[in-house]
């Protein structure tokens, strides 16, 4: 409706979601990161196995080839790296900037 957007931002920190998070952007890449974010969150027991995690990517369409290209180039290590120098502005899971919130009536 373009009144909201809704961002989201991943701050290091929580066991082998860095590794999830990666995979994640590189499924972006195809245009899925919705997916397969939905996906780990609904499978976190799986969250310290990599190979589950592609093959969970894989099941929502990810390309496993451009996948593990991707993965393997290790293009957003510095990313994750940069992230976690960053300090987040609340201690939560999930936290809605009021800011960009509409006014309440």
């Amino acid at each position: 409706t373009g009144k909201a957007k809704v961002v989201f931002k991943y701050y290091p920190g929580h066991g082998s979601g860095e590794e999830a998070m990666k995979l994640a952007w590189c499924a972006n890449e195809q245009n899925k990161f919705w997916e397969v974010h939905d996906l780990y969150f609904a499978n976190q027991d799986k969250m310290g196995n990599i190979e589950k995690l592609k093959e969970l990517a894989v099941s929502v369409g990810v390309d496993s080839t451009k996948l593990n290209e991707c993965y393997n180039s290790k293009k957003y290590d510095t990313k994750t790296f940069f992230l976690s120098t960053l300090k987040p502005r609340c201690r939560c899971s999930n936290s809605f900037n009021r800011e960009l919130m509409p006014p309440s009536t």
